[in-house]
């Protein structure tokens, strides 16, 4: 059984793809957004609405010090920026959950419109079709358009439309197909640290599209020497001279200096004793990719008769991410999406080489069924589990006592975790620090986090607090946890406040201080999370005190 359908088809299924992939995407949009790295990124950008374009003092202030000192890349910052400044200040909506996810999940069903673009102009029409079948129901991708968890599905959107729009150029090399071309690869450079990777795959597809070596220099000649290549060109000198900048005040975060950080973090490891972990590398693909695993392994036997040069670039593309992702030990497993969309590109070649293709069908309706298993909790011939994107456990009001904890800090009720810091010009602000280890106060109080608590607390840079607040829970069981009751012991920090669920006069909640502040204030969840819901509506009407989370 083949897949065969007339060309005047194919733009109507694909448009019939994008719709299913956005549906599937907004099945409860209504997220408990629990983790640092969403929250992070969403105040990333919501941040740059009270920065100023002219002023330049303080730096922090300025709208381009911020979209370049950010750790993850200007378009990772500026792309949000632009989408939240159309629906939350031109369309007045208010921030919500449903909202984010409604955003997100049109960045995602753009990534796919930009793979099918570059396999369309790579490998044809039906092939294109396939793999933008296949990657619409990858459960890994489904959950990173649902959530803002870093860069991962922009970076995938500009790298894949950078390589269309060079395929593009090397058939007709003119000024405006160059500027298009130029500007998809400075807003990738700005959308992934390790961009190198992706500008090497720009030449690996000029090579695969150039008869010769003689070919290949003309093409790149004609396409990279002239003034417009300074379009892509300029973000790498603009973060090269930032860092450099950053450095020269003691500021040791930025973009590239992020890279430089994992490098320097791999150049410390052992290489004699390293050995990847292939188990875990197989089970995050089978986790976060659902059969594409197995399809992969089909696809790679039924190609081996017909490798050519497009089979062996999208083969490098896939191997290359692969093999990244094997080394980094410190890879989250969202990072698996970078190796699983070319892999997507390679089963598709099964159809593109007139294969038997009732494995796509089965690739297909297995990933469906099993995202909606693992995002949505439906248990379809297994046991949900949790990955990216997934439906969050829902907090209840007297939980954890974190969304309490999280009222009185926005609220400014605790004395013990209020710090008026003198600033330049008579100005003063708030700073608030709360080290804790439960991801509803990540949450609720729109915080940012620290990833080691446990380096933090060897770290001594808590010294440089005069006061914050230390969050122990009374419910829960965790090894984090516990770091922070003996460092409350060690330390001798005294119990400022306490969180009750009075239903059941359970305690959830030890607030701790190395600020004393008189007698212990004793606060009910059921009192206080309705005050919170009525008032803050989740994440909607951020306060204005900087909450700093250990």
């Amino acid at each position: 059984m083949q897949l065969n359908f007339s060309p005047k088809k194919i733009p109507v299924l694909f448009i019939l793809i994008l719709a299913a992939a956005f549906a599937i995407r907004m099945i409860y949009p209504n997220l408990f957004i629990t983790d640092g790295d969403t929250a992070g990124h969403i105040l990333a950008s919501l941040r740059l609405f009270h920065t100023s374009l002219l002023k330049f003092h303080p730096p922090i202030g300025n709208f381009f010090f911020q979209i370049f000192q950010f750790r993850h890349g200007f378009t990772v910052i500026l792309l949000p920026f632009f989408f939240y400044f159309i629906f939350f200040k031109l369309l007045g909506l208010a921030i919500s959950e449903p909202l984010l996810v409604f955003i997100c999940a049109i960045w995602g069903v753009t990534s796919i419109a930009a793979v099918y673009l570059f396999v369309k102009k790579l490998l044809g029409e039906k092939s294109a079709l396939l793999s933008a079948l296949l990657i619409a129901f990858l459960p890994v991708h489904i959950g990173l358009s649902r959530l803002h968890t870093g860069p991962q599905i922009i970076s995938i959107i500009f790298l894949y439309l950078s390589l269309y729009l060079l395929l593009k150029t090397i058939e007709q090399p003119a000024a405006k197909n160059k500027i298009l071309y130029f500007l998809s690869l400075a807003f990738y450079i700005g959308a992934d640290n390790a961009f190198m990777v992706g500008l090497f795959f720009n030449l690996a597809v000029l090579a695969a599209s150039s008869a010769d070596w003689k070919t290949f220099f003309s093409n790149a000649k004609k396409i990279y020497l002239n003034w417009l290549s300074l379009i892509f060109l300029l973000p790498i000198i603009i973060y090269a001279a930032a860092a450099i900048i950053s450095l020269k005040f003691g500021i040791n975060s930025g973009y590239l200096l992020r890279l430089f950080e994992k490098f320097a973090g791999q150049s410390g490891s052992d290489y004699k004793s390293f050995s990847p972990d292939i188990v875990r590398l197989i089970s995050v693909f089978l986790t976060q990719g659902g059969a594409i695993f197995l399809g992969l392994l089909a696809a790679l036997f039924a190609l081996k008769s017909k490798i050519n040069r497009k089979t062996l670039l999208i083969a490098l593309i896939f191997l290359s991410y692969f093999l990244i992702f094997l080394v980094s030990g410190s890879w989250q497993d969202a990072y698996i999406v970078y190796a699983l969309v070319p892999a997507c590109i390679l089963i598709s070649l099964l159809w593109s080489e007139g294969k038997k293709t009732l494995l796509i069908y089965f690739l297909v309706l297995v990933n469906l069924f099993y995202s909606l298993g693992v995002l949505y909790n439906l248990n379809i011939f297994l046991k949900p589990i949790a990955i990216y994107g997934s439906i969050n456990r829902e907090i209840k009001n007297n939980d954890t006592g974190g969304k309490s904890l999280a009222y009185l800090v926005r609220e400014n009720k605790l004395e013990a975790s209020r710090i008026i810091i003198p600033g330049k010009g008579g100005m003063q602000k708030e700073k608030i620090g709360i080290l804790a280890n439960d991801d509803s106060i990540w949450y609720y109080s729109a915080a940012e986090g620290e990833g080691d608590l446990n380096a933090l607390l060897n770290s001594g840079r808590l010294s440089n607090y005069d006061r914050f607040l230390a969050a122990v829970s009374d419910i829960a069981n965790s090894e984090a946890n516990d770091s922070i009751k003996k460092f409350v012991a060690d330390n001798s920090y005294g119990l400022v406040a306490e969180i009750y669920d009075r239903e059941n006069g359970k305690k959830l909640m030890s607030i701790y201080s190395n600020y004393r502040a008189g007698a212990v204030a004793r606060y009910y969840a059921d009192i206080l999370n309705p005050l919170y819901d009525k008032k803050y509506e989740n994440i909607d009407g951020l306060s204005n005190v900087y909450s700093g989370m250990f």
